[in-house]
């Protein structure tokens, strides 16, 4: 009785090891992914081209020449490509463009509308009167790009953001910079001004 067990017990490794080799020799061969394959598939995920490696940055600034606005923004920021479906069939949005940077982390985003409801004041648009009952969460400046005058929000609590407002030939623009550090987010507000021009 004591041999069929130690029998029985040895057949049951051999099949045991038997079909955990099968198991792994019937698997298939594991390919590497291509670099090529690899900025497909984020850039299709984030709806703008990838920047995988951090070697190549771009230096110095390069130019937004939209139908309405113009200005310089960092050349190391990365366009997003993607379209909101929303945006892109609401008819009141004639322009938007919208950018990150990777270091120091920032995000740009730029509409422009047709003032439909025909506003008198950029101090009426929704965004503008938001932000005006939130006092204790934002400051508010007048700004001036040229000739036109508007408002600039800054959020004086975490995490922080800069809105500019405009209202000018009949249109309403709107640009707002988030990001992690406010000094960074700041010095590209201040560096939009700077260089825009609305047409």
């Amino acid at each position: 009785m004591k041999k069929v067990f130690i029998i029985g017990f040895v057949c049951l490794i051999f099949l045991i090891g038997g079909a955990i080799a099968f198991y792994f020799y019937s698997q298939p061969p594991k390919e590497k992914l291509s670099d090529e394959f690899k900025e497909e598939a984020v850039t299709k995920l984030l709806g703008r081209k990838a920047q995988l490696d951090e070697k190549n940055v771009p230096t110095g600034s390069t130019l937004y020449d939209g139908k309405y606005i113009t200005f310089s923004y960092p050349a190391k920021a990365l366009p997003y490509e993607y379209k909101d479906p929303f945006f892109a069939s609401n008819s009141s949005v004639l322009d938007s463009f919208s950018f990150d940077i990777k270091t120091p982390r920032l995000v740009l985003n730029l509409q422009v509308l047709e003032n439909s409801s025909k506003l008198q004041s950029i101090e009426d648009y929704p965004a503008a009167r938001l932000r005006k009952d939130r006092s204790y969460e934002f400051e508010k400046n007048e700004v001036a790009i040229g000739s036109y005058k508007g408002l600039r929000f800054t959020k004086i609590t975490s995490p922080p953001e800069d809105t500019f407002l405009f209202l000018a030939e009949n249109r309403i623009y709107s640009l707002a910079i988030t990001g992690s550090d406010p000094e960074e987010v700041e010095k590209l507000g201040a560096a939009f001004l700077k260089s825009a021009k609305l047409k």
